[in-house]
């Protein structure tokens, strides 16, 4: 907003801002903690998280189709040598989601979120150290998942291929149930 100060006529601004897309790509809902940006548009990615085993992460994207190409690792998050830890995971052509524990297994992560091409959803994990709950589009996916082998969150990976990201968010603590709810709905 602006506000006309003294008799000059002179005009301050604070928290100017104009977004020329659809999205409102500089909004971050902190949902009551900190929240670190990784990047507003990007389909290649490697980049340096806080490390530890605590910490949420979410994804707004869309998945543009399917293809061989899409099956697999989207996202991973991994450790300092480049190790997977978690990866955000396409199933083709069944078109859902889920979250896998790379370091038992690839085991799921709470359960699969059915998705439809050309549709935005949301999706979150939060990781307390000992279990992870998985939400995605507003509601909690499978039950608590219990950590079998220590996780590292170091680094994250984009592996850009058939689908398109809105938002990606690291918080380097782990969030509520009703946070990641609230964070997740559409």
């Amino acid at each position: 907003s602006a506000k006309v100060i003294g008799t000059n006529n002179s005009v301050y601004f604070y928290g100017a801002m104009l977004e020329e897309s659809s999205y409102p790509t500089s909004y971050i809902p902190t949902s009551g903690t900190t929240v670190t940006r990784i990047y507003d548009a990007a389909n290649s990615l490697n980049d340096s998280l806080s490390g530890g085993q605590v910490g949420s992460f979410f994804v707004e994207l869309v998945k543009l189709g399917n293809d061989a190409d899409a099956s697999g690792s989207a996202i991973s998050i991994q450790d300092n040598s480049g190790g997977e830890e978690i990866r955000l995971h396409f199933d083709t052509p069944a078109n859902t989601v889920r979250f896998r524990d790379a370091n038992n297994g690839f085991a799921n992560i709470g359960g699969a979120l059915a998705v439809t091409n050309n549709t935005a959803f949301k999706m979150a994990f939060s990781s307390n150290g000992t279990t992870i709950a998985v939400f995605g589009n507003g509601s909690q996916i499978g039950g608590d998942y219990t950590i079998v082998n220590p996780l590292a969150f170091d680094k994250i990976t984009i592996n850009g291929r058939m689908f398109e990201i809105n938002q990606l968010l690291y918080y380097p603590t782990a969030l509520t149930d009703t946070e990641l709810a609230t964070l997740t709905t559409i």
